[in-house]
């Protein structure tokens, strides 16, 4: 299976996986071999990766529940990866359990008629994939294979009715064969819970050869592909994939203005540098701050930044973020100060430019090419240097953030805690009461019970009759998850959730369906029951 026809089932994992080879290349001389990896079907890679659940940033194995399937499964081949992803799907998803077990020699496979052994032995017993479907249909069933085909295409287009309608000649076909009605019977509705989601074994393999190779990737270029991967992360993923790189020792430089490149990328010592276009707001603006600084050197002072910056066209917004992330590093001492003075200081840029620019009008032999957009910035900077360095207006004196507050605008502008984590004072906390990680949390789970920090509450009134309720997200060291409290919870709870506050709470997990693709990691959202305030 190539990963060219794999191209089209993953595009952003296709992005990740050639920016990481680049990325080796650079760093390590290494030319990545992209039908070696394919064909490689390496034993550590499985192990490591898959058998470990190590799978943050694996394509299609990232979620709670699979890394629990992988732990209890443990796959040794590719072949294994392929029946997972395909398994792992409402529908054959009822079977795993039992081809754990059957793999694990602790149950033993039910054939109803014999001739089930040689189509369902390879996914130990269960029917995983839609060609085994049809195989039964035509070899047990004795439908043609043109029939056994439409029963197929049915199932994939999930057309129940028409599988409904081949009932009477599935049985009469087992019976032929000596299998009991009751298992029969049992077998059928198994068969119809399995075809609302049920894959064929190309798909499923065109998915796990894409998946492999990430798994590859990050198995033997671990910071590389970790680079990469946070290079094309949403503000949703950022913290998680931080939190692993840091699991594998892995040392994660904060964004800089002067040493960043718009993209996060690997340092030449092996540490991982967060890129600029990452933090929110600043999206196309780092590759103009990028720009600046190849064109005139790097920024030496705030009044050096600020004023390359506005000629350069860069927005307040932008501007804002970098200082809230500590982007501008040793520039700046003071944030808040910074942030509080912004608009006088962009206003002094701008005068300063717009005199330089009425200057230059007067002078002899003016001439300007509004097309240069490279010239005009470095002839107006010459030129407002040339009447000594540009200063910036006396600053309205301001405290500093707290350091919750500068954590807390960290995480909203970056993704997540540049400065340090607020949760690891309270690490042997988290780690007393019996819960499970957020990172563990699946959509499978009935009640969950979770210790976190919570953050983003916000109290929402109830418009029939304006009683309380909260929405607010829990996070521990491993993740984050969306929490809602419904107005008899909240009320017994009596304002034990507070913004700030280390909890536990237990409740309902529901997965949010975003209708994004079937690659898209779904939404959790849990529904709180009962939870209590621990500091």
């Amino acid at each position: 299976m190539s990963l060219t026809y794999s191209y089209f089932l993953g595009l952003r994992n296709l992005d990740i996986i050639m920016r990481c080879k680049d990325f080796v290349k650079k760093a390590k001389g290494v030319v990545v071999d992209s039908i070696a990896v394919e064909q490689a079907d390496d034993a550590a890679v499985i192990a490591d990766i898959y058998g470990n659940g190590d799978t943050d940033g694996v394509f299609q194995f990232e979620s709670g529940g699979m890394k629990k399937t992988l732990r209890s499964f443990v796959p040794k081949q590719i072949e294994d990866v392929i029946l997972l992803n395909a398994a792992y799907r409402p529908g054959p998803m009822q079977y795993i359990p039992q081809v754990t077990d059957v793999k694990f020699k602790r149950a033993e496979p039910n054939y109803i008629v014999p001739e089930m052994k040689d189509i369902l032995e390879p996914t130990y017993g269960s029917p995983i994939y839609q060609e085994q479907i049809q195989q039964i249909f035509h070899e047990i069933a004795g439908f043609s294979l043109g029939q056994a085909d439409i029963i197929r295409r049915a199932m994939s287009k999930k057309h129940l009715d028409e599988l409904e309608a081949a009932k009477d000649g599935f049985v009469a076909g087992f019976r032929a064969k000596g299998a009991k009605d009751d298992e029969i019977e049992r077998f059928w509705n198994e068969l119809l819970e399995f075809a609302k989601y049920a894959f064929n074994k190309s798909h499923a393999a065109a998915y796990s050869v894409l998946s492999y190779y990430t798994a590859w990737l990050k198995h033997y270029y671990p910071v590389e592909y970790m680079a990469s991967l946070m290079s094309y992360s949403t503000k949703d993923d950022i913290g998680l994939y931080v939190k692993d790189a840091k699991d594998y020792g892995i040392t994660i430089l904060p964004p800089d203005i002067n040493r960043s490149f718009a993209y996060t990328a690997p340092t030449k010592s092996g540490q991982i540098r967060f890129g600029l276009e990452g933090l929110k707001d600043v999206g196309a603006a780092a590759e103009k701050i990028i720009a600046e600084r190849r064109a005139r050197g790097p920024f030496k002072s705030l009044a050096d930044f600020l004023l390359r910056c506005v000629i350069a066209g860069v927005e307040k917004s932008a501007i804002e973020s970098l200082v809230k992330t500590g982007s501008l590093g040793t520039l700046v001492v003071n944030r808040q100060e910074v942030v509080e003075n912004l608009s006088g200081y962009i206003s002094a840029c701008r005068a300063a430019i717009r005199k330089a620019d009425e200057d230059a009008k007067k002078s002899e032999g003016f001439i300007k090419n509004p097309c240069d957009e490279s010239q005009i910035q470095s002839w107006l900077y010459q030129r407002i240097d040339e009447n000594g360095p540009f200063v910036l207006p006396a600053a309205e004196p301001c405290a500093e953030y707290d350091y919750t507050t500068m954590l807390k605008q960290e995480k909203e502008y970056a993704g997540f805690y540049v400065s340090g984590n607020p949760l690891e004072k309270y690490r042997n906390l988290l780690t007393k009461y019996v819960h499970t990680p957020i990172s563990e949390v699946t959509a499978e789970e009935s009640e969950v019970t979770v210790v976190g920090h919570i953050a983003e509450l916000t109290v929402l009134k109830r418009k029939s009759d304006g009683r309380s309720m909260c929405k607010f997200t829990i996070e521990d060291l491993t993740g984050s998850l969306e929490a809602i409290c419904f107005v008899k919870q909240y009320e017994r709870l009596n304002g034990q959730l507070t913004e700030g506050a280390i909890v536990t709470v237990k409740g309902k997990i529901e997965a949010q369906d975003d209708n994004a693709g079937e690659d898209s990691k779904k939404r959790l959202q849990m529904v709180v029951r009962s939870g209590r305030k621990l500091t």
